[in-house]
């Protein structure tokens, strides 16, 4: 329930939607009716960050996510990731 707060929720086809790190595109939820009737459903909506035009591919961000955990949690890298970090362990022999 939105009312409760956050909520998880298996959205059809907005897994197909690809990610770009510079989108301002996303996926949201909010209840339907307008401001003063509200009744009482629910529904999913993506938020264009800007004009797209017909038949263009419109991206969203999955967040700010090194090649790791992209590789982990959708199956992909990026050539070239802003968000890119490797974990280095130094430690110093007494």
């Amino acid at each position: 329930n939105l009312r409760q707060g956050e909520t998880l929720a298996m959205v059809p086809y907005a897994d197909l939607i690809n990610h770009s790190s510079f989108s301002g595109a996303y996926v949201d939820a909010r209840e339907t009716g307008d401001w003063l009737f509200k009744t009482g459903g629910e529904e999913v909506i993506l938020y264009a960050d800007r004009g797209y035009r017909k038949m263009e591919q419109v991206y969203i961000s999955y967040g700010p996510k090194s090649n790791a955990d992209l590789l982990l949690l959708y199956g992909f890298a990026l050539e070239r990731n802003p968000f890119n970090s490797v974990d280095v362990t130094v430690s110093i022999k007494p």
